[in-house]
């Protein structure tokens, strides 16, 4: 087989240097635009709760004060995805050329140049990933939250109440806003429905409802949402099954 010329060499190996560099650059603007987007999210949340009126007395704090709290560490999760968002990523970098004009020795430049770029998108996909991921546990509460309900005790209370309606209505338009930031990213819900049959390549069984141990199962509940990262299962839907009758 041919050799490749030194000329051509040369050329090849600037272009998987510069190609990198890319990836790399394109990589940090899609996680600061994410980080700037949750961020921004986490502080309107935040000076909600800064504003929260104080939790008088024992009854107001029974009331109201444990429902502010699911607030409170909804924030904490918050911050834990943005410290997971801000690790910072290292790639592989191979920018100092051969000195020596041997077109071997630019062959083996080049190789390790092709080697660094494969291993670089692995470690991209693996961050973005367990940024997503991070992501979608922030999903996952902002699901469980629409469904509380704020006790009405009367006069007393209507400061509080309006407090924690302000708050639900921040954490709904949160899920929006993310949902919507996840969407352009190619990352949808995977369908999933009761009376589905429980595929293995988009479900995790967490438990069964009843004592059977036959195959013929269908899904009763679906217990946490799986979602697709453009052709791949980036989280597989946890799901509670029964004997399909």
């Amino acid at each position: 087989m041919k050799r490749s010329s030194l000329v051509k060499l040369k050329k090849e190996c600037l272009s998987n240097i510069e190609w990198q560099k890319r990836q790399a650059t394109l990589f940090k603007r899609r996680r600061n635009r994410l980080i700037h987007l949750l961020f921004r999210e986490y502080l309107t949340l935040h000076i909600a709760l800064e504003n929260f009126p104080p939790l008088s007395s024992q009854i107001t704090k029974k009331n109201y004060g444990e429902i502010k709290r699911s607030y409170d560490l909804f924030c904490v999760q918050i911050e834990n995805a943005l410290s997971v968002l801000k690790t910072p990523i290292h790639t592989r970098f191979i920018d100092e050329s051969p000195k020596k004009q041997i077109i071997q020795i630019w062959e083996d430049y080049r190789d390790d140049l092709q080697e660094a770029l494969k291993e670089n998108v692995r470690f991209i996909d693996q961050y973005e990933k367990e940024g997503f991921l991070a992501i979608l546990q922030i999903l996952d509460t902002t699901e469980r939250m629409q469904s509380f309900s704020f006790p009405d005790k009367g006069a007393r209370g209507k400061i509080y109440l309006r407090a924690l309606e302000e708050l639900h209505e921040l954490t709904v338009q949160n899920r929006q806003v993310i949902l919507l930031a996840l969407n352009r990213r190619k990352i949808n819900e995977i369908p999933l429905l009761p009376g589905f049959y429980p595929s293995i390549t988009t479900t995790r069984i967490i438990s069964r409802e009843d004592n059977q141990t036959n195959d013929e199962i269908i899904i009763s509940r679906v217990a946490e949402k799986g979602y697709t990262w453009g052709n791949t299962i980036l989280r597989k839907a946890a799901v509670v099954v029964i004997t399909k009758s």
